[in-house]
């Protein structure tokens, strides 16, 4: 028996009634076929959900019943109903396979039953007519579904298209960028390391030979004068192969020097498609951050030229005439970029500046002395190889790679350094050769004199200008004959002065536009403002207002900061130690951080203002902010509603 799941189960229960309902033979047969059909449809695709689509086409043949009184029409009320199945089912088979193009299901199959399980053929010339134009809209239905498919494909493509949207937008690959974010700086860090691989990579492959065969071979093997010619072709014929496309990128895979070209070339491109067209800019005052706007003024700027210029494919030509570093120079245009990045790097670390200079310094200097490294035995090189010239100055060419390099780096390092003993040139070129690099040292050493002084000087400023006002200072004061409990407490003082050089005072910041200066004083001290009971029904703007009117005041252990009788004209806010209220003699309270006293003062009536009723002593040394009375008049004349809230909060 044919095992049938409940699908198949259903179906063939309606089979069976339509079965029963026809009485002409030819829609039997025609009915058996599509049944035939829909069987080997069912029983491939029995698990698949679309296939259930097929029963209501198959219902709706068996409701479509036929009317006893009008015989005339039941034939074509039968042909219309056949017709309604076999239309149902070429609609389960487009499911079905618009479903299997989903899974990525081939359809060849399904296209294979359609042609095996095709109507039966009538004698008839009326049938064969009927079968033809049954026929005709049978493929007409298999084009519309093929249409359909593609459609859906497209669809589906759409969706996957809309779906890298989503990711690209996740990934905030349009978001602009921020010259001070650490994102660029970062980005900075890596196209510079691609430019000086670029840089070091070419001259000393273009020096040492290094591409003569597979790569940076580093072997023990002397004498590299036995091997006369070092073109690639010269390489390739020796091993009886030509030189082709082929056997170039054989080579390059073999070739660890095409593989940082490669990825250096990856970062040059993502610099200038991704980065670089995505920096905003200010103009007119504002911020331009618009993806078109950006990549506007970067495609008319001189660093796009020069950018593409770097990034020019001339490697292509070494596919003709072999391998030759010197082709890719043009990589090493791209100087902005390191010099970039150790600029911002300098701004971005302002503590540690220095480490960055060091750091730039030393990296310019090997950079440096590795080109009078690769031009020394570049020129060794040429005049053994043409002229045979074997002198002192001469490199004698009988060591391996890594010592060829190590020698010529020693040799460019005396030479940069203008320290130790290096052979005397002899020839015209070895003469020209040292007297460039002569100079060229000179502004060399010149800059690291200077650089280094500049290093050192930073170190020392703030050092060097407490040492002068205390000069200066201590001067003066001898000069007075004063007592020598005044100079200890003096002493004392820029003594504590010079332990809190690391803190910067709110003067240090009055050079900044007066909004900056608001913010950076509501961040210090607007949350200690705002829980002075007398301003908490106060706006925000009063208070932001009052912020700027703060004046750090220090006091020295055992100062007055008042005394019991004086007019009080200011009110004070503990900002670091402790102060004490003294009265008769005795501590009777005593106050920390973010503690304040003295705020009666601020709203009492005419000049007189409000007399002090005890004493206020610093007990160690203390950082107090200040709120003078006529600064907060001054305020307030512009809230006039908040003179009557402050007035309720101070009764």
């Amino acid at each position: 028996m044919y095992s049938r799941s409940k699908l198949e189960k259903q179906y063939y229960s309606i089979y069976t009634e339509s079965k029963k309902n026809l009485k002409n033979p030819d829609e039997t047969k025609r009915l058996i076929s599509s049944h035939k059909l829909a069987r080997s449809i069912l029983s491939r695709y029995s698990k698949e959900q679309n296939a259930g689509s097929l029963l209501p086409g198959v219902k709706q043949f068996v409701n479509f019943s036929l009317d006893d009184d009008d015989e005339e029409n039941a034939s074509i009320t039968s042909s219309l109903r056949l017709l309604g199945f076999e239309s149902a089912s070429i609609d389960s088979i487009r499911n079905l396979r618009t479903n299997s193009y989903l899974k990525s299901i081939e359809y060849e199959s399904v296209d294979s039953i359609l042609l095996k399980m095709q109507p039966i053929q009538e004698s008839s010339e009326e049938k064969k007519e009927e079968n033809e134009e049954d026929q005709t809209s049978l493929t007409e239905a298999l084009s519309e579904e093929k249409k359909s498919v593609k459609k859906f494909s497209c669809k589906n493509f759409c969706k996957k298209k809309l779906s890298f949207k989503k990711i690209r937008n996740y990934i905030n690959l349009l978001k602009p960028i921020d010259l001070q974010s650490r994102y660029y700086l970062s980005w900075l860090c890596l196209v510079s390391i691609a430019y000086i691989y670029n840089l070091i990579s070419i001259s000393m492959r273009y020096a040492f030979e290094y591409d003569k065969g597979y790569g940076p071979e580093f072997s023990n093997e002397p004498d590299v004068l036995e091997q006369k010619e070092y073109s690639i072709n010269e390489t390739l014929s020796q091993n009886n192969t030509k030189f082709s496309i082929e056997n170039f990128f054989k080579m390059e895979k073999k070739n660890l020097w095409f593989i940082g070209d490669y990825i250096s070339d990856i970062i040059y491109l993502i610099d200038i498609l991704l980065v670089q067209t995505r920096i905003k800019f200010i103009k007119e005052g504002l911020w331009v951050q618009d993806i078109k706007s950006t990549s506007k003024q970067y495609f008319k700027s001189k660093k796009f030229m020069l950018d593409i210029c770097s990034i020019i494919p001339f490697d292509i030509i070494q596919i003709f005439i072999g391998v030759y570093p010197l082709i890719r120079v043009n990589r090493c245009i791209k100087l902005n970029s390191l010099w970039d990045f150790f600029d911002r790097w300098d701004r971005s670390v302002q503590s540690y500046a220095f480490i960055v200079r060091l750091i730039r310094l030393f990296v310019y200097l090997q950079i440096v002395i590795h080109l009078y490294a690769c031009t020394y035995f570049k020129i060794s090189l040429w005049e053994t190889r043409h002229y045979a010239i074997n002198n002192e100055w001469v490199y004698n060419f009988k060591d391996s790679h890594i010592h060829n390099y190590v020698y010529s780096y020693l040799f460019g390092l005396k030479t940069a350094s203008t320290i130790g003993n290096n052979p005397q040139p002899v020839t015209k070129i070895e003469y020209l050769f040292t007297a460039i690099a002569y100079v060229v040292a000179l502004f060399l050493f010149a800059l690291i004199v200077g650089q280094i002084r500049s290093i050192i000087g930073s170190l020392s400023t703030k050092q060097d200008a407490f040492l002068i006002v205390l000069d200066s200072t201590f001067r003066y004061i001898k000069s007075l004959n004063l007592p020598k409990d005044l100079m200890k407490k003096v002493v004392l003082w820029f003594d504590y002065w010079a332990q809190q050089q690391d803190e910067i005072p709110f003067e240090a910041i009055s050079f900044l536009p007066i909004n900056v200066q608001t913010d950076l004083a509501i961040e210090v001290y607007f949350e200690l403002l705002s829980k002075i009971k007398l301003f908490q029904e106060c706006e925000k703007n009063l208070l932001y207002a009052l912020v700027l009117k703060l004046k750090p005041v220090t006091f020295m252990p055992g100062d007055f900061i008042c005394r019991k009788g004086d007019v009080g004209r200011e009110m004070f806010i503990v900002d670091k130690g402790i102060i004490e209220v003294v009265v008769d003699g005795k501590a009777v309270a005593q106050m920390k951080e973010g503690s304040y006293f003295g705020e009666i003062s601020l709203l009492s009536m005419g000049d007189g203002g409000n007399r002090r009723t005890a004493n206020v002593v610093s007990k160690g040394f203390s950082n107090l902010l200040v709120l003078k009375k006529h600064d907060l008049d001054e305020t307030v004349k512009s809230y006039p509603d908040m003179q009557q809230v402050l007035r309720r909060a101070a009764e």
